[in-house]
């Protein structure tokens, strides 16, 4: 006989209590953002959560979907979305991190709200009566 790499119908356990906890943390980062975030101008703070919540729903819809083909197809499909699993965490994740790095390179959107705030950075300091041309010399003149 072939040699067939099977699991038990009682692995769609872990599975889903793995879907479970997906769904607490994904509710609560939701929650997080939208409570304490929501008029936040940061590119790094919209990226963070932005793909997190991304990353979550896809893994969630993998390993529901994980739970369902070791619930109701054979037993020798139960193995069959591991691999895809764990590809879909480090392409995920690794999306977030390149993500992160170009929201670094631009930290701030310029909006209404926003732009009124860089005009801060361009006056002078009190008692002084130069002016800034570019961001970073007001910042290091502070």
């Amino acid at each position: 006989p072939p040699c067939v790499l099977e699991g038990a119908r009682s692995s769609a356990l872990p599975y889903g209590l793995l879907m479970f906890f997906e769904i607490v943390l994904m509710s609560t980062t939701a929650f997080l953002r939208y409570r304490h975030y929501l008029g936040s101008h940061s590119t790094l703070v919209q990226s963070i959560y932005r793909d997190g919540l991304f990353y979550m729903f896809c893994i969630t819809m993998i390993s529901t979907i994980n739970v369902l083909v070791i619930a109701v197809l054979p037993l020798s499909y139960s193995e069959m979305l591991n691999t895809p699993q764990i590809v879909a965490h480090s392409v995920l994740a690794s999306r977030i991190l390149f993500n992160l790095q170009l929201s670094w390179a631009r930290p701030l959107l310029l909006t209404h709200q926003s732009t009124t705030l860089l005009d801060h950075e361009f006056q002078a300091r009190p008692g002084g009566n130069e002016t800034a041309s570019q961001p970073d010399e007001a910042l290091a003149r502070w």
